[in-house]
């Protein structure tokens, strides 16, 4: 199986179309997560059905922020969709033999809100039984050199992210994505 999680900064323009089109059949890609579109309602359905996937899923943009997309082929991996949140798409994927479970995250730039992510994933954590794959953008930093701001403010380190990675004991795969395996894997 193939996955990839990308974070588009939009996906209004045909560029973003084509591209997606052309890395989704060069590589095969068989579950994509789409982080910050930027769109929303019948515009968001109405570009995902035309990428050429299967099923998807879809948390609406606010304004000029956020938006997330979870789409899949039909293979023999069976994907379902286990809960959404406006920062988040959580799933679970299974072939009957393995199975492992995604959250595909676009965190809101303010950090009140943030707060809210870190503590529902918590929850969600509780529930884990199999490995998970978190990521792509989290709007906060572990380590000042992760930003590739020249802003102060946004090369700040986020403490309840940082508490949230160590409470749960995340392991950092790349920047923006991590990975947690139960003790029973």
């Amino acid at each position: 199986m193939k996955f990839l999680f990308w974070n588009s900064k939009g996906t209004g323009s045909k560029a973003f179309l084509s591209l997606i089109c052309e890395l989704s059949k060069k590589h095969n890609i068989d579950i994509l997560a789409i982080l910050e579109t930027i769109s929303s309602g019948n515009k968001a359905t109405k570009i995902t059905q035309s990428l050429g996937f299967d099923k998807f899923s879809l948390v609406d943009a606010h304004g000029y922020s956020g938006g997330l997309w979870v789409l899949w082929k039909k293979t023999a991996w069976s994907c379902r969709i286990i809960s959404t949140h406006e920062q988040y798409i959580h799933f679970y994927i299974e072939d009957g033999t393995t199975k492992a479970y995604f959250t595909a995250i676009y965190a809101s730039p303010n950090p009140i809100k943030r707060r809210t992510l870190w503590q529902a994933l918590g929850e969600i954590h509780k529930y884990i039984d199999a490995p998970w794959h978190i990521g792509k953008d989290f709007n906060s930093t572990l380590y000042v050199l992760e930003s590739a701001s020249t802003s102060r403010v946004g090369s700040t380190i986020d403490c309840n992210f940082s508490l949230w990675v160590t409470d749960l004991g995340l392991i950092s795969l790349a920047i923006g994505i991590f990975f947690w395996a139960s003790a029973s894997n």
